[in-house]
């Protein structure tokens, strides 16, 4: 059995079938991958945060509560961790032993901070005993004055604030006791002036007014200490702010203020303070936490440390998705896809027609059958066993060519159809040589 020259054509169906299976394959994976995501949305997980606000009585600590309290419909577990004060704390975010911090700011900044918030004022109250309330600063040397725990804003402030009114720190006795501690001493053991950072209104500030006498002293040099460190703002405490008869303060006193703060570890998931920041801005915090209305619009403009990434996603989620910026880089992409269609198209033509079998070489076989038959008759060699060795060489070139069809391979049905005319032209040659 004679080989044929031309190479084995593969049969287009099973290419057909086997492109069916693969597209199939690939929509039950994207309908899986799509199922799975909207059942984790739909079971989005508690997220854990452990939270510091520095020492339990403090009014930033209460304000934490309330914070744990609202993020737990956001699925945030808030756990609360004592710290000395600011500093600690910040340290403790650093490091990574607590996730977030309420921190007062004017704080240095530290690596592996980041900020997503920004509360409200924490106006510094200066609170003495009555018998010193119209001295003037320099009358204080050599008195007991509180500046908070190590670690703690307070302390960082209150020095200070001590230097630029011309103490320094060996003109007077430091006293570092806690909260804690100083509401357990004797009325006699308590210092004579005390420093305390707080939004309006102090816990301490209230009980040292109301229990143990003590008056707000005004800071007559605020305004000027806020334009050198502009960490802190010129603020006052209004008049009757801890006590109406006999009023306490007696009048509105001046007075700076830091920004309370809250910051988390820069590798905090953008998931938990995306939350957290819904939390603030969105819900009742500020309301339940008797704070003003919160506005994260300034959180870009007071900002103290870099903000997170997550920060920075939500500050933007209002921007529009159509922006003139992303318009024109659209209509730039635009062009450049449909240039590069056109290229493809006409690449993928050039290659079709490259690798088309086209009609020219299935008529040259034709020819050469015809041409061969009529040299043999011509020679005188033409008969039985001739001519049905061309018969079969004629039926293996069409067998051949409808294959060639059936897998894509002809130019098109034009094609075929004059390929036909012309073995059928040769097949009369053929049966007219056999006729003579």
């Amino acid at each position: 059995m004679n080989k044929s020259p031309f190479p084995p054509v593969v049969d287009g169906r099973i290419q057909r079938t086997l492109a069916v299976r693969w597209l199939t394959l690939a929509c039950l994976a994207m309908v899986a991958v799509s199922g799975f995501l909207l059942l984790r949305n739909l079971r989005e997980p508690t997220l854990p945060v452990r939270l510091s606000a520095g020492q339990p009585l403090k009014r930033r600590h209460a304000i934490a509560e309330v914070l744990r309290d609202e993020a737990r419909a956001a699925r945030l577990q808030l756990e609360l961790v004592p710290t000395a004060g600011s500093e600690e704390s910040l340290v403790k975010v650093s490091r990574g032993e607590i996730d977030a911090a309420l921190v007062q700011g004017g704080m240095e900044r530290i690596a592996g901070v980041s900020q997503i918030a920004i509360l409200c004022p924490e106006p510094i109250h200066v609170l003495i005993r009555p018998e010193l309330v119209d001295e003037h600063w320099e009358a204080l040397a050599g008195k007991r004055i509180h500046l908070g725990p190590l670690g703690s804003g307070t302390r960082r402030l209150g020095l200070r604030l001590l230097d630029f009114a011309g103490l320094a720190p060996g003109d007077f006795q430091d006293d570092s006791r806690s909260e804690e501690n100083l509401r357990q001493a004797d009325p006699g053991d308590l210092p004579d002036l005390l420093f305390t950072v707080s939004s309006l209104p102090s816990p301490l500030a209230e009980w040292l007014v109301q229990q143990r006498g003590y008056r707000l002293k005004g800071l007559p040099f605020a305004e000027a200490y806020s334009r050198i460190d502009v960490q802190v703002r010129s603020e006052s405490i209004p008049a009757c702010m801890y006590q109406t008869d006999p009023a306490e303060p007696r009048e509105d006193i001046p007075t700076v203020a830091p920004s309370m703060a809250l910051v988390v570890r820069s590798d905090l998931s953008t998931d938990a303070v995306s939350r957290l920041m819904s939390v603030l801005y969105e819900g009742d915090f500020a309301r339940n936490a008797a704070l003003p209305a919160l506005d994260a619009a300034e959180l870009a403009r007071l900002r103290e440390f870099s903000l997170h990434p997550g920060a920075v996603s939500y500050l933007n989620r209002n921007e529009p998705i159509l922006s003139n910026d992303l318009i024109e880089a659209a209509e730039n992409l635009r062009s450049f896809l449909v240039s590069a269609a056109i290229a493809l198209f006409l690449l993928w033509r050039w290659s079709v027609r490259r690798k088309a079998v086209g009609l020219e070489i299935w008529l040259d076989r034709a020819t050469a059958i015809e041409l061969a038959c009529l040299d043999q008759a011509a020679q005188g060699a033409w008969n039985e066993a001739a001519a049905l060795e061309q018969e079969r060489a004629l039926s293996r070139l069409k067998s051949e060519a409808l294959e060639q069809f059936s897998a894509g391979k002809l130019n098109s049905d034009e094609d075929l159809r004059n390929f036909l005319l012309h073995i059928a032209d040769v097949r009369s040659v053929l049966h007219g040589l056999e006729r003579r």
